[in-house]
């Protein structure tokens, strides 16, 4: 990330989001929704506090239109709606790429996730990305991977875990 708060989102993902755009076309750039909502904040190990937002998720239109379906099989009224739109719905922001397939973090966004010029990590996850700070990504992705390891039988592989019944 440059010192404006450009980042080139990947070509790959970038092929993903015209994919999942129905408004895309050679002459226009790709949709995207930002997602920065308080589910994705740190918790606190030690007093399960809310802290820092851990990071930033990048949505392809359609991913974040499944979302919003979702959402809305909630019943209207319930508290499980409510707190999904606020998630969801009232911490986003819909941008394009630029002409050079880059998007441009506001200071807000920079301060709530703590991204400074620099390194910063996408990760790939399907329809959407995650945008962190190496150093946030290194202490909270990286202590996640090794408690799941450390609780794997000695030489598992994770992919013969057994595949729990979908929920919704």
């Amino acid at each position: 990330m440059d010192s404006k708060g450009r980042i080139v989102v990947p070509a790959g993902f970038r092929e993903t989001l015209r994919a999942a755009d129905d408004r895309w076309t050679l002459d226009r750039p790709q949709r995207l929704i930002l997602n920065y909502g308080d589910h994705l904040r740190d918790r606190d190990p030690e007093t399960g506090r809310l802290g820092e937002a851990g990071c930033l998720r990048i949505y392809t239109v359609t991913g974040y239109t499944e979302i919003e379906a979702q959402i809305a099989r909630h019943p209207i009224g319930s508290q499980e709606r409510r707190m999904l739109q606020l998630f969801y719905m009232s911490q986003r922001e819909e941008m394009e790429t630029d002409r050079e397939g880059r998007i441009i973090l506001g200071a807000d966004l920079r301060r709530r996730l703590g991204l400074d010029e620099g390194e910063v990590r996408m990760v790939g996850l399907g329809d959407y990305l995650e945008l962190w700070s190496e150093a946030r990504y290194a202490a909270h992705i990286g202590a996640q991977v090794e408690d799941f390891l450390a609780a794997l039988p000695r030489g598992a592989d994770p992919l013969s875990l057994p595949v729990a019944a979908a929920v919704g």
